[in-house]
């Protein structure tokens, strides 16, 4: 009786559970397991085991290991599993779950334009670090993500690529500077962002070093105008903008453009 007391006591909580935060919490933890375990290309035999049990050919893995876009197919794969794990999971936890709005987490347009000005600035102020970087043969080695299998011209399956790698940017705005933000910020106030930095910096971990600590900052100065003005969009733009040079930059220092 007494050790249960004690278990009770020590379980407790000193005020009333906040079930939101606990919540948006747990749900971007499950959030982060789905990209790490499906997200690597070669989750994709998860698909192709389902196809092929269903009595289909092997389409899918000859897709994905013997043709000539395979490294397209794969990097959409992993696209498609960001699009899940960083949108549609919390989307569908604040609509039915929270039964809230999406534009409760920074995604709607009204407010939105405000504070372009800003973004366009940091885009300017990154924009010499980025140069500098990719000179590094670590950047280049990196980026861009795709590149064409050998004899495969390397237009147009890049801008298809580049579609493709915007709609992960704006998935992953909604994830950590919208969801994770906006569900906790009722909790922990402005440290919310500081909360959401620690996952956002774990996901650089097999990039490049200066990028790694460079997503400290990023995330922080990010977290913070989303928090200011709760919307992500602006940020998603920036995002993208800068993985775009990033790409193009590297793919001019290789010699490919």
């Amino acid at each position: 009786m007494r050790s249960t007391l004690w278990l009770r006591d020590y379980f407790s909580f000193e005020e009333r559970p906040d079930l939101k935060t606990i919540g948006v919490l747990l749900v971007s933890s499950i959030s982060m397991i789905v990209l790490h375990y499906f997200g690597h290309h070669s989750s994709f035999k998860y698909i192709g085991f389902i196809i092929n049990s269903l009595g289909v050919d092997n389409a899918i893995d000859v897709a994905f290991t013997n043709s000539p876009y395979s490294n397209l197919y794969q990097l959409i794969w992993w696209v498609w599993v960001c699009v899940v794990a960083y949108f549609l999971i919390p989307a569908i936890f604040i609509l039915f779950i929270l039964k809230e709005k999406l534009s409760d987490y920074g995604l709607k347009f009204r407010g939105s334009t405000s504070g372009w000005k800003i973004y366009a600035l940091l885009f300017l102020v990154v924009l010499p670090f980025v140069i500098a970087a990719s000179n590094e043969k670590s950047f280049q080695q990196t980026y861009p993500f795709f590149l064409p299998n050998n004899g495969t011209p390397l237009f147009p399956s890049l801008w298809y690529w580049e579609l493709f790698y915007a709609v992960q940017f704006f998935s992953l705005e909604f994830f950590f500077r919208g969801f994770m933000i906006h569900g906790t910020r009722h909790r922990f106030g402005v440290y919310a962002v500081f909360v959401m930095v620690i996952p956002y910096c774990m996901i650089h971990f097999e990039k490049p070093l200066p990028e790694a600590i460079g997503s400290i900052l990023a995330g922080v100065v990010l977290g913070l105008l989303s928090y200011r003005t709760q919307a992500i969009g602006w940020g998603a733009v920036l995002h993208i903008f800068v993985a775009f040079t990033m790409d193009y930059l590297s793919l001019w220092r290789q010699g490919m453009l």
